[in-house]
This record gives structure tokens, C-alpha cells and sequence, in this order.
């Protein structure tokens, strides 16, 4: 089984975010986010293992800023 994180915007316009574990591949993630979330638009989706990732990447250049050593080489 595969998780992956969906991003979407409600019928109101605010974004939310959506993690789905299926069997299948991407297009099954689509169609399952089209069933169970008609009125919302999908912005992304990708594997949560890249999200993760993102997260752990965001927040080290965040640690650099705060530290102000983001412009160290």
C-alpha cells in the first residue's frame, strides 16, 4: 500500500490538505479524490515519503534563515 498526500482547495476556496493510502497507482489516487471530494479542486498529489522529505528539506533552509546563515556556501 501507498500513501500520498493530496492537496485541494474546498468549494469555499480554502486549501486543505488529504492523505489517501491505496493499492494502485496515481490515477486511482485521482479518481478516488474525485469520489469522495466532488466539490473540491485538486492541486497536487504526490507519495507522502516526498513529502516528508520537503518537510525535513524546508526546514533546515528555515533553521539557516533564522540563524542567518542561509548565504553560507
Amino acid at each position: 500500500m501507498t500513501q500520498y498526500h493530496a492537496t485541494l482547495i474546498d468549494e469555499t476556496g480554502c486549501e486543505f490538505g488529504a492523505t489517501i493510502d491505496i493499492d494502485d497507482g496515481v490515477e486511482n489516487v485521482t479518481q478516488y479524490i474525485r469520489e469522495m471530494y466532488p466539490e473540491s479542486q485538486l492541486v497536487i498529489v504526490e507519495p507522502a515519503a516526498g513529502l516528508q522529505m520537503r518537510a525535513s528539506h524546508d526546514a533546515v533552509w528555515q533553521q539557516r534563515w533564522d540563524d542567518d546563515t542561509w548565504d553560507l556556501h
